[in-house]
């Protein structure tokens, strides 16, 4: 019996309900169209399934059994993002062809960017294919710089590094997928309450400015000369710090970090935007870290050290005088031990360079209160600026409220604390 037939033969409270429900599914063909359509652009496999498999957390997936990828950083100078992977092959000697023309970059927000990749210490391309020798078990580092990026954007949701190797049988259809990277943005500058000891430059996350900015984990490079909250600048026995932080952008949503102590002033967990970290102790002293990515995606353990890999140059008196986590960072010191300005040297990959002098002020309280920058360029070109950092304290002495409202930096930290009765 045809269509027009069979309504022909409904009544007319019947036939009103049956256009109904065609409009229904019409629309709901409309919808599983776009959603296919969502699929394809973001590699999907064109199934309700598959949009069903989100995928959580930091992750990385190789193309080919044989190619091991690590993702060393994704850090953020401006709006230009810097990522360095390293590649193993354990197959036989193979050269790798990475197209960065085909490749995808999505961030958080949906917004799509070009990229430009480099295979060790070679040049820069963005136009044609960047090629490289990965010999049997050899790490080679694999670069990837995407520009214009907007200071706001926290995390890459989903990047696509294409790959030609015949002899693997790559033919650029079956890239390296990288999911829910985050961004590595180094914060403001410096504030340190005055210690029993030589302030630290490692615990102060405005002060940190050479990579991680999460900065109490890295405690674990510091010797032991005293508790979490002293090396911390907090007075009083704080028993938890929620910090909501906003940097840039007025309009910016507030990041927030969660610090926990035990009684004895020792960090037991730490919460940042991307990561958890749980402190453990045998007799009374830190000998484990357990990282975790916020959902639960990607843990790993490791035992306390105090200089890996060289990071750091100490002196006599133990101060840290030089990071080389991601470039040297140089740091100068007050008559007082507290921590007086940093340098650094910066280059864009393509031959321009410029170093960055920071020198701060502090007020009665041993907070930053004064900022002075300058960038020289090496063409001789210079930029220089400063602000002003005002704060709010509560009983113990504690800040409470520190606010940069300038032309040259906006910044609104919000911290709440609370004791140990």
């Amino acid at each position: 019996m045809g269509l027009s037939m069979l309504l022909g033969a409904l009544p007319v409270g019947e036939m009103e309900a049956q256009g109904f429900l065609d409009k229904v599914v019409k629309g709901l063909e409309k919808t599983n169209q776009a959603l296919e359509s969502a699929d394809r652009l973001f590699g999907g496999q064109n199934t309700q399934r598959s949009r069903r498999k989100a995928v959580k957390g930091f992750r990385i997936e190789s193309p080919h059994p044989d190619l091991e990828i690590s993702c060393e950083r994704c850090i953020a100078s401006s709006t230009t993002v810097l990522m360095d992977f390293y590649v193993v092959n354990y197959g036989a000697d193979a050269t790798l062809d990475f197209m960065p023309y085909n490749n995808v970059a999505i961030d958080d927000a949906g917004t799509q960017y070009a990229m430009q990749v480099r295979v060790a210490d070679g040049e820069w391309v963005s136009a044609t294919s960047a090629a490289g020798l990965f010999p049997t078990e050899v790490p080679i580092k694999l670069s990837v710089q995407i520009k214009d990026v907007p200071e706001e954007v926290q995390m890459f949701r989903r990047l696509h590094l294409n790959i030609n190797c015949p002899r693997l049988n790559l033919r650029g259809s079956d890239p390296i997928k990288v999911y829910n990277l985050p961004i590595l943005r180094r914060p403001p500058i410096a504030m340190t309450r005055p210690m029993p000891h030589p302030a630290h430059p490692l615990v102060d996350p405005l002060v940190q400015l050479s990579g991680m900015s999460y900065s109490p984990v890295l405690i674990s490079y510091i010797p032991d000369d005293g508790n979490d909250l002293s090396r911390m600048g907090l007075a009083g026995k704080v028993r938890q710090i929620q910090e909501k932080r906003i940097d840039g952008n007025p309009n910016g949503k507030a990041q927030t970090h969660l610090y926990r102590f035990n009684e004895a002033g020792m960090l037991e967990y730490v919460e940042t935007p991307f990561w958890r970290y749980h402190f453990s102790y045998q007799d009374g002293k830190r000998y484990k870290i357990t990282e975790e990515y916020e959902d639960g995606s990607s843990t790993k353990e490791y035992t306390v050290f105090k200089d890996k890999d060289n990071r750091f140059v100490f002196g006599d008196d133990g101060k840290v005088l030089e990071d080389n986590l991601y470039f040297p960072v140089k740091y100068a010191y007050a008559e007082t031990g507290t921590c007086s300005g940093i340098s650094y040297q910066e280059d864009d990959g393509e031959g321009n360079e410029w170093l960055v002098t920071v020198r701060f002020t502090r007020n009665g309280q041993g907070n930053i209160s004064h900022i002075q920058e300058q960038t020289s360029f090496s063409d001789g070109a210079k930029n220089a600026r400063q602000y002003e950092i005002k704060y709010q304290y509560d009983a113990q002495g504690n800040w409470t409220s520190l606010r940069c409202d300038s032309e040259a930096k906006y910044m609104d930290w919000q911290r709440t604390l609370e004791y140990y009765e």
